[in-house]
């Protein structure tokens, strides 16, 4: 099946610093959209504030029932809401930063997302990460 693809200009500081703003990403969008665990995905946030009405988080852990926690990587909590697949409007598979494409789409790309997911979940984001090598508190 063919799915259509998408440019989508990326704002704020929710996925810092995986993404940056004024990221241009790369969005595959349709049905049967390869969902997983680290997978980058683009949802409605039901007139929530944010620009376009639009939210870019990464997929931290699936619940049995099917349904899906989103959560930005530099966020301290996951999204409050659940996401099912019909409310997932899209799938980043590619970064363009500085002229330069970034796949997320490889074996290797694949296998940092979930690494990142799972710091994410025990809220280990960027910064904290940053301040406990700084303090060498991880020796």
């Amino acid at each position: 099946m063919v799915h259509g693809v998408k440019l989508f200009r990326f704002e704020g500081f929710s996925m810092f610093p995986f993404l940056r703003p004024a990221d241009r990403l790369v969005v595959k969008t349709g049905t049967n959209l390869p969902l997983a665990v680290g997978t980058v995905v683009l949802f409605n946030n039901d007139g929530r504030s944010g620009p376009g009405g639009v939210v870019v988080h990464r997929i931290v852990r699936a619940t049995p029932e099917g349904r899906f926690i989103t959560k930005g990587d530099n966020m301290k909590k996951p999204d409050q809401r659940l996401l099912s697949t019909g409310d997932i409007a899209g799938v980043v598979v590619m970064v363009l930063r500085r002229r330069r494409l970034k796949p997320l789409t490889g074996a290797l790309a694949r296998g940092m997302a979930r690494v990142i997911a799972a710091l994410s979940r025990h809220n280990l984001t960027p910064a904290l990460v940053g301040t406990i090598l700084k303090k060498g508190a991880w020796r």
